[in-house]
């Protein structure tokens, strides 16, 4: 049996879902939901650099909210509450890598109104990504399971997002080359946004671990260049921000006892005063006994092959969309409601195999 698909939003992550869907013989597409004019109505093989599938890329929400489906692939950039519980009342489940990551940790009111769209619809939601989602709550989950004892969990990722070609992600939404003021946490609504998808995993690990949490913060602290320099197309002024460093704090007894760090720069430089762990991600725990591991997510490790920088900074990019793609069929399986990595089964690469 294939479940059948809807590929919603076709930006960087939601291309390579859509290639990964393709691919995979216990999916089936049947609709591609776009944002532009110029993808309208392009066949989804083609439009993600694949042969023809007959399946017409659309703008038209309605269409797709009518359409038979089992699951609804959903990656916007910015996501839209309204919209996801409309999809899960049309009765199609949802895997999204663009919020709800632990919807538990949502405002009560949100979570009511997730949970009774499922209901409605008999259908289930889940969350997952790189970070937040595999590194920051899957992977320190099952790094727990080898300790007696946990004191302190440390998540930290470290990033230059010059590597990235998305002016609007870098620029328009984080607000890198901007003023300070335009980018501290109180200004920046997008911020809060994304400060509220990462005190999700702060949660999700709490409870995946057992601990309780008297409070939550986050703390930002910004870096300005010292020297113009272009990125993605952008000029970027000396006294603007580009440096972004992130802590989200789950605290007991006024320490923190979960810990999730984002050290975010553009450019060529790298803040001295900084914490320097490696490229990619790195997850600590502190305890009996301390264990680590750091991940990176890149197009080969084999020197012998030859790939780009480009190629390297689209790994963590496929990553993210096939974590989703893969918990479709999971999902499916699920049953309704709302469903975290503590619900689901292990989410593995059932078919990545198959070409070995």
């Amino acid at each position: 049996m294939a479940y059948k698909v809807v590929q919603w939003a076709t930006g960087g992550v939601g291309m390579e879902a859509l290639r990964g869907i393709l691919r995979n013989p216990q999916l089936e597409l049947v609709g591609t939901l776009v944002y532009s004019a110029e993808k309208d109505g392009q066949d989804a093989g083609v439009l993600c650099g694949l042969d023809r599938v007959g399946v017409a890329a659309t703008r038209d929400r309605e269409g797709i909210l009518a359409m038979d489906a089992d699951c609804v692939c959903y990656t916007p950039l910015t996501p839209d509450l309204d919209e996801v519980c409309r999809i899960l009342e049309s009765g199609k489940n949802v895997v999204t890598t663009a919020f709800l990551f632990y919807p538990r940790f949502l405002p009560a009111a949100d979570l009511r109104r997730i949970e009774a769209a499922c209901t409605r619809g008999h259908s289930a939601v889940h969350g997952t990504g790189i970070n937040p989602g595999f590194v920051g709550d899957l992977l320190a989950l099952v790094m727990s399971g080898m300790c007696r004892r946990i004191e302190h969990v440390h998540i930290t990722e470290r990033g230059n997002w010059s590597l990235y070609d998305s002016p609007e992600l870098i620029f328009d939404l984080s607000r890198f080359g901007c003023e300070p003021q335009e980018t501290a946490l109180e200004n920046h609504a997008y911020a809060r946004f994304m400060s509220g998808l990462f005190l999700q995993s702060v949660g999700m690990v709490a409870q995946g671990i057992g601990t309780r949490l008297d409070d939550i913060r986050t703390l930002q602290e910004l870096e300005l260049a010292k020297a113009e320099f272009k990125v993605a197309g952008r000029m970027v002024r000396p006294g603007t921000v580009s440096g972004q460093r992130y802590r989200w704090q789950g605290l007991r007894d006024g320490r923190p006892v979960i810990e999730i760090e984002a050290l975010w720069t553009i450019g060529p430089d790298y803040p001295a005063q900084w914490p320097k762990p490696s490229e990619g991600w790195t997850v600590t725990i502190e305890g009996d006994p301390s264990v680590r591991a750091t991940f990176l997510a890149v197009a080969t490790f084999d020197r012998s092959k030859k790939a780009s920088v480009a190629d390297h900074a689209r790994g963590p990019t496929i990553a993210t969309a096939m974590h989703a793609v893969n918990a479709i069929v999971p999902l499916c399986q699920a049953g309704p409601g709302v469903k975290t990595f503590l619900d689901l089964p292990v989410i593995t690469g059932a078919h990545a195999g198959t070409t070995c």
